[in-house]
């Protein structure tokens, strides 16, 4: 970064409802939709009951973050907002709705909610924000391109804050929806929201992104030279301290092995343990990392690829108590 992109307040949703380090769990399966209506509509003092549960899984991650700022929210802010497949369940209503003629007519809201930039919408509008609200979709890394966005914004003195997020949801039958996924039989799938509220000024920093680092790689390239150029974007920032690694689910077991020797000491951290497997993980990752504060300051990379193999690296600091970088 040109400049440091603090981070002052950080929330993740798991696919459990989740929405504290106390409650989390490691998941031994693909879990069954937890209701979080209640849970959203107490954050908001809302009746939502007009949005889905992608909606849903977004708002409670980003009105939470909000939550927890320490300053006044900035009207101004943008909304920088990932997704790999947005309204799933939704879109899937109205297209067997529409295709069976003996079905009731579709409602107007169904289609408003199945577009993936009203979630963005909804999250600007609940929150009282004014200005540039953008949907990233990227697949595997979308979360990753939200934040390099609002990252660049901020850098660009476009704005001087922005919300960074990701979310995404899984659908019935899980089978149909594994396959969307191209999961493995032995990954878990899963669902959740993350987000960062980013801002230029330092004040109440909890954190700060640091790099995000696209490497235009492909599936064929060789799993040594990958690490070496994943690991050559965190090195300049280590100060001989090894960092944590967080893997996304498209780094297969042969990078992990090579990205580990690539950086001696690194802390491999799986936290898709905890959040399965979906298109915007990594934002469940980078944001649960604040669930409780650190005793010292510390490194993370979080690291995927998409599934041609391109990839993109998140390197960002965690403040120690009393620290702030």
């Amino acid at each position: 970064m040109l400049i440091p992109i603090y981070i002052l307040s950080a929330a993740a949703l798991g696919p459990c409802g989740d929405i504290q380090q106390t409650e989390r769990k490691i998941l031994a399966g693909d879990v069954e939709h937890t209701i979080i209506q209640d849970t959203l509509e107490t954050l908001t003092g809302l009746d939502m009951r007009r949005v889905g549960h992608f909606c849903e899984t977004a708002l409670v991650g980003s009105v939470l973050t909000i939550k927890r700022l320490k300053n006044p929210l900035d009207p101004n802010s943008h909304v920088y907002f990932g997704t790999g497949l947005g309204e799933v369940q939704k879109t899937m209503s109205i297209f067997k709705q529409t295709l069976d003629s003996e079905g009731d007519a579709v409602s107007p809201y169904s289609f408003i909610n199945s577009i993936g930039s009203t979630t963005s919408f909804y999250i600007a509008k609940t929150a009282g924000l004014k200005s540039r609200s953008i949907t990233a979709c990227q697949d595997e890394l979308s979360f990753e391109w939200a934040l390099k966005l609002a990252c660049n914004a901020i850098e660009d003195k476009d704005t001087n804050s922005a919300m960074a997020g990701g979310a995404d949801e899984f659908s019935v039958p899980h089978k149909e929806h594994r396959r969307r996924l191209l999961l493995d039989d032995e990954q878990i799938m899963g669902e959740g929201s993350g987000w960062l509220y980013l801002s230029g000024e330092r004040d109440s920093a909890i954190g700060e992104v640091i790099e995000v680092r696209y490497l235009p790689f492909t599936g064929a390239d060789d799993a040594h030279k990958w690490a070496r150029e994943v690991s050559n974007v965190c090195k300049p920032y280590l100060a001989g301290k090894p960092p944590f690694l967080l893997p996304g689910f498209r780094v297969n077991a042969g990078r992990l092995d090579a990205l580990t020797k690539a950086i001696p000491g690194v802390k491999v951290r799986r936290y898709l343990d905890y959040c399965g497997c979906f298109h915007t993980a990594a934002a469940f990752a980078v944001a649960s990392v604040f669930d409780t504060p650190h005793k010292s300051d510390s490194i993370y990379l979080h690291v995927n690829s998409d599934i041609e193999g391109r990839t993109m690296a998140v390197v960002f600091k965690a403040y120690g108590i009393g620290g702030g970088g």
